[in-house]
């Protein structure tokens, strides 16, 4: 990692006009009439603003603030002899309403070893929650609540549709302000940071995420969740106009696998790699494919007949962007799966299946 790229996880403790074509505008009320399709008309910002005001209105209802506490033992030194007390530090994140009956997702990093989670609703009533089930290998987790009244759940969307420049809100508790809305773009899609999370194809955002934002709602201009924020880049440890969000396509299909068995199972291959650009046969455009640079013994890639050196090209017929980009697709099938994979040996192209485990 660049000494310069700080990583935050944004959680923390509590603190003591617009251009649109007439063939992409998200609705009629979002712009003005077109004479003809080519023509490009400025937005009426009275029509934006209020958008944005019911896409806020329909989503904070389903965002929560997230405290949790745990014991941590502190040190003290003295003339005569050290001793020690057990206290209790807070921390605060954020966390979105999926189920109305109480299921909540956040990240990983904001429930940590906590020994107590509270959530606050919109309304304001604090509730205890239970932890389902957490993967720190995405940054996510699940958190349950128990209720006798109706909330609200936000409506899911498919973060797959998303593209780079569309409008997009964040949602949560910055330092514990609950109910903040911050608005941005979709700056990058399928975003790489190594160290963040093992499994990771990030929205990259401008919209504020800052310390208390971990958990919280990433909503498109229909009120549906894209994504979980999770963390930002930053020089000073402070919000630089550079967030991160889990996909909710992933986060759907983890929080699945939590209810089910409270815990996330994921295929491996069993093969170490490295990243190559090739140019294949004749065609000088380059795209993604992994070496393999070794084979364990009695794994998946064992069994299907692999070898050292294998150049692996596509996964189902479907070329990959790169070799993260490669295992998060092979963890991303169901248990058992047959794959075929299109494997180039000795400038061959061969068709290997492979049963994943």
């Amino acid at each position: 990692m660049n000494r310069w790229l700080y990583i935050s996880l944004a959680a923390t403790s509590v603190l003591s006009c617009i251009a649109c074509s007439s063939s992409t505008a998200p609705s009629p009320s979002f712009r003005t009439s077109c004479d003809d399709a080519n023509s490009i008309v400025v937005c009426d910002p009275r029509a934006l603003s209020s958008l944005l005001i019911d896409v806020s209105g329909m989503s904070v209802a389903s965002v929560v603030t997230v405290r949790t506490n745990a014991a941590i033992e502190e040190e003290t030194q003295s003339t005569e002899f050290p001793w020690s007390a057990e206290t209790t530090h807070s921390n605060y994140g954020s966390g979105v309403i999926i189920r109305e009956d109480g299921y909540i997702v956040t990240n990983s990093h904001v429930i940590g070893n906590a020994e107590e989670v509270t959530v606050t609703l919109p309304s304001g009533e604090d509730i205890p929650a239970i932890l389902v089930g957490s993967d720190p290998g995405s940054d996510i987790a699940l958190l349950k609540i128990e209720i006798d009244f109706p909330i609200k759940a936000i409506e899911m969307g498919n973060s797959d549709d998303l593209m780079v420049g569309e409008m997009i809100l964040s949602i949560g508790s910055p330092f514990a302000l609950s109910q903040t809305v911050s608005l941005g773009i979709v700056s990058f899609l399928d975003r790489r940071c190594p160290g963040l999370a093992n499994y990771e194809n990030f929205i990259q955002t401008d919209a504020a995420i800052n310390p208390g934002n971990s958990g919280g709602a990433l909503v498109n201009l229909d009120g549906k969740l894209v994504g979980v924020c999770t963390a930002f880049a930053s020089r000073n440890g402070m919000y630089q106009g550079i967030g991160f969000a889990v996909p909710v396509n992933a986060v759907r299909s983890i929080v699945n696998d939590l209810i089910l068995s409270g815990e996330v199972r994921r295929n491996w291959l069993g093969a170490c790699l490295q990243e190559v650009q090739i140019d294949y046969l004749e065609n000088s455009d380059t795209f993604g494919a992994v070496v393999l640079t070794a084979i364990l013994s009695a794994s998946p890639a064992e069994s299907a007949g692999l070898e050292r050196g294998d150049i692996v090209i596509a996964i189902d017929g479907s070329r990959f962007a790169s070799a993260a980009d490669f295992r998060n697709r092979i963890a991303g099938y169901e248990p058992d799966a047959e794959i075929l994979l299109t494997v180039m040996r000795d400038g061959v192209e061969q068709l290997i299946p492979v049963h994943l485990k």
